[in-house]
């Protein structure tokens, strides 16, 4: 036989699953729920204890400067439901209503209905949060939900259906995010102008520094040199080169996924960042496709029949809508990096100002300079006044004589 014969031969034999993304999005939404469960409940443990009646930075106290400040455009500034009320047992009961809207997604219940409120719940939640939920993984899960709506199919309890021209748009704009958060994480090492991405040394002092480690942080601050910079040569090409594999073919997208995976583990390993890492891999599954995802569903999953995913000229009309201005926004972030324009700067600033206060198209990018030192704030407390003791945070480093936990 011919090798012209053998590859037709092959090229037959392709499952019809390498074009269908039915399955992916079925294991995707899923996962999403435990994440947002995840969230919403860790959330729930400390809300009251830093923006509570009580709290470290109370939130009535916050929300009374703000309308004393901008008056009734404070609404529109500062998206929350805590406009409502402010105590903690509303807070708590944001946080649960959160809680719920994952256990929903993950029984498929209503699920674009659920991710809407999962949204609108979070970032509730982390506007009032301030410091406390200003972080990037923050911004994440609520890109991560909005972007999520578009690719959730409608229903009560929706089945497993065949991709339609909406659901192949909005696999692309989850797979658009996963493009941008690897990416843009490496071009704002290179941008920031820090010597030690440069040289390679960074991950010398990224294990000592870096804000919550791990008892394993400790082992692999002590590697060679060679092999601390070893790693960041690896590191940089998953985040600059690999990300361009996601527009390729699915062999190229498979092996994105995987080192993007290591990648996130390998962080994870050495430091504490909430739900980013599991989250980031939820993110990840999207770039597979139903011939490779199948492997790892359930058996009555596998076997179930298709049907037809008919989808409303309207809802296709506002997927396409949607993308169009994400990426539109994304690319002007994106751009904001590298022109250095005044003018453009500050159109291109005050534009991103207005769409950034609901954190629905964010710039992504951790430990863009590198700290190089590690100054712990030593919390003490008396009784008289004359003899002092020393409060040990309970999860914070400080103690040279205990791991971190």
């Amino acid at each position: 036989m011919s090798r012209k014969n053998r590859s037709k031969k092959t090229k037959k034999k392709e499952p019809p699953e390498i074009h269908s993304h039915a399955l992916t999005r079925w294991a995707y939404l899923r996962l999403l729920g435990f994440v947002i469960i995840l969230a919403f409940y860790n959330a729930s443990l400390e809300i009251t204890q830093l923006i509570g009646e009580n709290g470290i930075l109370p939130l009535q106290m916050f929300l009374d400067a703000l309308q004393e400040r901008f008056g009734n455009e404070s609404y529109f500034i500062f998206p929350t439901f805590s406009w409502l009320d402010s105590g903690n047992t509303f807070l708590k009961v944001q946080c649960w209503l959160g809680v719920l809207s994952g256990v929903l997604l993950v029984f498929n219940i209503f699920p674009r209905t659920t991710l809407i409120f999962s949204t609108a719940l979070y970032l509730s939640i982390a506007t009032v949060g301030r410091d406390f939920y200003n972080f990037q993984w923050d911004s994440l899960l609520i890109e991560t939900t909005f972007v999520s709506i578009f690719l959730a199919p409608w229903g009560f309890r929706p089945g497993i259906t065949d991709d339609d021209k909406a659901n192949t748009i909005s696999i692309w704009l989850v797979r658009w995010l996963v493009f941008r958060l690897m990416f843009l994480s490496g071009l704002v090492k290179l941008l920031s102008g820090d010597t030690t991405w440069r040289d390679f040394s960074a991950l010398e002092y990224h294990h000592l520094t870096q804000p919550l480690p791990t008892a394993i942080a400790w082992w692999l601050h002590k590697m060679p040199s060679f092999l601390h910079r070893l790693s960041v040569a690896v590191m940089f090409f998953v985040e600059l080169i690999v990300p361009f594999c996601v527009f390729g073919p699915r062999k190229f997208r498979k092996f994105a996924f995987w080192a993007f995976t290591f990648l996130m583990i390998g962080i994870g390993v050495s430091g504490n960042y909430t739900f980013f890492n599991i989250l980031s891999i939820v993110l990840f599954v999207t770039l597979l496709d139903d011939g490779y995802v199948r492997k790892f569903v359930p058996q009555r999953l596998r076997s179930s029949e298709r049907t037809e995913n008919g989808v409303g000229k309207i809802w296709l009309k506002v997927v396409k809508g949607a993308a169009v201005i994400i990426l539109a926004l994304s690319l002007i972030q994106i751009s904001f990096l590298v022109v250095s324009h005044k003018g453009y700067r500050d159109g291109a600033g005050l534009m991103m100002k207005y769409v950034g206060r609901f954190r629905l198209v964010n710039h992504y990018g951790l430990f863009a300079v590198m700290t190089r030192s590690r100054p712990e704030i030593l919390i003490q407390g008396s009784d008289d006044g004359i003899e002092w003791k020393d409060y040990q945070l309970k999860y914070k480093p400080g103690a040279l004589d205990r791991a971190p936990p």
